[in-house]
């Protein structure tokens, strides 16, 4: 198939036909790759990591970014080899590409990249930093044009924010003053004209009991439309500094309670509890449950071409991952990898098709069917890669359970 100039790496004939689970509503698809038809969950975002090189150097990184001035790292994604990501992502339907890193803008091609989604009709989500390299070796605010021409491209603008004082944000972050540079950034964007601003929050110990502070410095002060809390994983740089970031059970519990406090104050819209993190329903009958869903949409694509079914995968041996770009293709990657195929059986089975794998506490959980066992890869980093060990580390029933 050539599609936009390109020879794909194989040929992909579409058969028509959908259908649904009970996990929201995954729209079913069926293509075929040779003489083989394979069934998959048509993704609604795929994610690409343009680089991991990035002027910020936070304590939490998953990607253990490099820290390199004005450098484009070796093995990068080449511009072509994204162009043919963005096409096979078109072709499992594919809306929303985002683009995170590292700092996705530090990459000097990142506007034609912008301009090829754009052609292919992509809605675009940036994730940034909100800084990018100065010309004297060190960082600014993004600067005027550059701010012009994200709100031309981009829907949506996440930028990495940690804490309410600008002092912990730089210790987090790993840059002084880096507070300024993106309160500059900030005000550039929506002096713009930015559709949509939101800010991304990792809770750890070293900031989570200031999240009053910073919902109300950002949405009532500068007027986000959302702040997004998503979970600590102990991987990259983050593995190293775990012992100072990584919340009990406890700490878990009450943080909870605390966003789903400020969620009735602001409205679930405007403060979002990321999946893995969402352990709310245990104390609130209205609050969802919210699930895994690896393998189900956004896979990731690392700037080395590896395919993971989600940023906490992204760390894991690579029998783990789901293929490479480079090797096989995103559709192949997707649709026929044993290891998505393997995700999606415990992720989407019914439960009692599955209890059996299951080992440790959750099995008799009342909230198992549902919850199954929280984040997978949390349990298989905590559980030495073992897919079906239970529980999650970070469970608040775990202390319930052992008392």
């Amino acid at each position: 198939m050539i599609v936009g100039g390109y020879v794909q790496k194989y040929e992909y004939e579409e058969i028509k036909g959908v259908g649904s689970i009970d996990i929201e509503k995954v729209e079913w698809r069926q293509i075929k790759i040779g003489d083989k038809v394979y069934r998959y969950p048509r993704p609604f975002e795929i994610s690409i990591e343009v680089t991991h090189n990035c002027p910020a150097y936070c304590l939490m990184c998953s990607s253990a970014s490099k820290c390199i001035y004005g450098g484009k790292l070796e093995g990068e994604l080449t511009l072509r080899e994204i162009v043919e990501i963005l096409q096979e992502g078109k072709v499992l339907g594919a809306e929303v590409v985002s683009w995170s890193g590292g700092e996705p803008l530090i990459r000097r091609d990142i506007f034609k990249i912008f301009e090829h989604a754009k052609k292919l009709a992509y809605r675009q989500w940036l994730y940034t930093s909100g800084i990018v390299w100065n010309d004297r070796g060190g960082v600014r605010s993004l600067p005027d044009r550059m701010c012009e021409k994200i709100v031309e491209y981009c829907e949506r603008v996440m930028v990495d924010i940690q804490h309410p004082d600008p002092y912990m944000n730089s210790v987090i972050m790993g840059r002084e003053n880096i507070w300024q540079y993106q309160k500059e950034t900030i005000l550039r964007l929506k002096n713009y004209g930015v559709k949509w601003i939101e800010a991304q929050t990792v809770p750890m110990k070293i900031n989570w009991r200031h999240f009053d502070l910073l919902c109300e410095k950002l949405i009532e002060q500068y007027e986000f439309d959302r702040v997004s809390f998503l979970r600590f994983v102990p991987q990259g740089r983050g593995e190293q500094f775990k012992p100072w970031l990584y919340l009990s059970p406890r700490e878990m519990y009450e943080l909870n309670k605390m966003l789903r406090r400020l969620q009735k104050k602001y409205g679930e819209e405007r403060i979002r509890i990321g999946r893995p993190l969402n352990f709310s329903f245990l104390f609130d009958e209205e609050a969802p449950i919210s699930r895994c869903r690896a393998g189900f949409d956004a896979p990731l694509i690392q700037p080395n071409g590896r395919v993971d079914s989600c940023p906490a995968w992204k760390k894991m041996p690579d029998h783990l991952a789901l293929g490479n770009v480079r090797e096989k293709g995103l559709i192949w990657s997707w649709v026929a990898s044993p290891v998505v195929q393997e995700i999606r059986s415990f992720v989407g089975a019914p439960i009692e098709d599955i209890r059996h794998k299951f080992k440790g506490m959750c099995v008799n959980c009342p909230y198992f069917e549902k919850c199954r066992g929280k984040c997978t890869a949390q349990r298989m980093l905590a559980y030495n890669f073992d897919w079906y060990q239970t529980p999650d580390p970070q469970c608040p029933l775990i202390e319930k359970f052992y008392r």
